[in-house]
């Protein structure tokens, strides 16, 4: 109902394909605020935010649901929050490992699977920045994408709703959005537009 009552202009594609090319310096300048700002916005736990019942409580961070997937099939399962990133990856991974075994453990290719794991889980410490090993960890929203940026017919920003999935990630989630990477399958003409919005985006 609050997304309907707003004054929207719904994008149907990646900024990159959906917003005319005079409006995409606005949008992405508008959208590098809102990174900064919440950049700013930091804790030093690995989790989701909780206020408390009433939102009486001061800010602190609680557990919560991460996402895997295994040959095609999503689960989610609860974890802790995490004080490291080291821990973070760590508990992924496990989490995938089980999801490997349970699907994968009657296969005449069992080893490979075996051996990809185990490739895998020895690789976390090529994943951790040393200096943001234990923070800060900033304020994000993993539910955030094109079509959760309302915008009005001048292009301007008008609210980033559904903050459901809203949680402290690594600066490494933070700085590498996903709406802003090339994607695999499309050729070099394809991903130019990204490439485009991506270079206009960092410079804001």
């Amino acid at each position: 109902m609050l997304i309907s009552a707003l004054p929207k202009k719904p994008l149907s594609d990646w900024f990159s394909n959906s917003i005319p090319k005079q409006y995409k310096n606005k949008v992405a300048s508008q959208l590098a605020k809102y990174f900064y700002k919440l950049s700013q916005i930091t804790f030093n736990k690995i989790g989701r935010i909780w206020c408390g019942n009433y939102v009486d409580e001061n800010p602190h961070i609680i557990s919560f649901l991460a996402h895997r997937e295994c040959n095609g099939r999503h689960a989610l399962h609860t974890v802790s929050p995490f004080n490291t990133s080291r821990s973070y990856f760590h508990a992924v991974r496990q989490g995938l490992n089980r999801a490997v075994r349970v699907e994968h453990l009657e296969d005449q290719d069992w080893s490979t699977w075996f051996k990809a794991c185990r490739v895998l889980t020895d690789a976390i410490p090529l994943l951790v920045i040393s200096k943001y090993q234990r923070g800060p960890f900033p304020l994000w929203n993993l539910n955030w994408h094109y079509n959760n940026t309302l915008l009005d017919n001048e292009f301007n920003i008008t609210s980033l709703p559904d903050w459901s999935a809203a949680q402290t990630i690594l600066v490494k989630q933070f700085a590498v959005s996903p709406k802003f990477i090339t994607l695999s399958m499309l050729l070099e003409e394809g991903n130019q537009p990204i490439v485009e919005f991506q270079a206009i985006f960092v410079k804001a």
